[in-house]
């Protein structure tokens, strides 16, 4: 894999713009390696922000979830939905905003439809795979295209001329080479990097789409190759027409996983869109 070109990330360098990672998002994500944290830690985390507290049990009481009985604080909503249901919500919520209304006609709602999919998706498979690692695949598959999102913000010439060679028939990777030196993945490996991701997932999100490549097998990378090519199959989710999505190298991730995966991945994509009904929530803070 090339690296991205030298004046690119001297500019992507000194971006004044470029938004912190969320401060309860990266709060949440140390407690996890923790493992003395609770419910009662998630609880004191979400605490700090009144805001996000609100959306919180907002989400809560809203027809995605359905709960019987209204929810009126977090002790309660985490004893309903339990600590893995509400820490996602926390973390979708914050990644989701980071970008809100800077993207000058992308189609994001798209773009993070697809992207709720692929994390979901990814959980449901890594947790026949290696529970351990369920919520971290969710995260890599959440953030997976999030090189793209990148250069719709922040370098949007960039962008257009990559869509521009996309359309005029050029390969989504001699595209990607051409304008960046290197690929969208790759630009998401800076981002990360700025927002100090560890490095597992770090590199789950720059290998994804070539997993092969790894001198060292990524259980993760592995995982969110498989979901991301489920995904680009199934009807249901908003398709590509208007969201440019890093293209997946042919590769035996998925038969690394084991027979077990590739029998029930039909199946188990079943559940993930069941499960998009609720993600689907997310959206209105987009």
């Amino acid at each position: 894999m090339s690296p991205i070109r030298t004046d690119i990330q001297r500019r992507f360098n000194d971006l004044r713009e470029f938004p912190a990672f969320p401060l309860r998002a990266q709060e949440i994500l140390r407690a996890e390696r923790d493992a003395r944290s609770s419910a009662t830690t998630l609880q004191k985390i979400i605490e700090k922000d009144p805001a996000l507290a609100t959306n919180v049990i907002k989400l809560c009481n809203s027809a995605y979830f359905g709960v019987a009985n209204r929810v009126t604080n977090l002790r309660q909503a985490l004893a309903l939905l339990g600590f893995n249901t509400i820490r996602s919500m926390v973390l979708n919520l914050e990644v989701l905003s980071m970008f809100g209304g800077t993207t000058g006609g992308f189609n994001i709602r798209a773009f993070w439809e697809r992207s709720l999919a692929t994390a979901t998706l990814s959980r449901l498979i890594c947790r026949k795979v290696d529970e351990q690692q369920m919520e971290d695949a969710y995260l890599a598959g959440l953030v997976a295209d999030l090189g793209l999102l990148g250069l719709v913000v922040f370098f949007p010439k960039e962008y257009r001329e990559l869509r521009s060679l996309i359309d005029e028939g050029n390969s989504h990777e001699l595209a990607e080479e051409t304008v960046l030196g290197g690929s969208t993945a790759e630009f998401a490996g800076l981002m990360l990097d700025r927002w100090r991701f560890p490095p597992l997932l770090k590199d789950a999100v720059i290998w994804h789409a070539d997993p092969d490549k790894l001198s060292l097998r990524s259980v993760l990378a592995d995982v969110v190759w498989t979901a991301k090519d489920a995904v680009n199959d199934v009807v249901g989710v908003e398709g590509e027409k208007d969201v440019l999505s890093l293209p997946l190298k042919p590769s035996g991730a998925s038969d690394r996983l084991g027979e077990n995966i590739t029998a029930e991945i039909a199946e188990l994509c079943q559940l993930m869109l069941v499960e998009m009904d609720k993600q689907r929530a997310f959206l209105q803070f987009v």
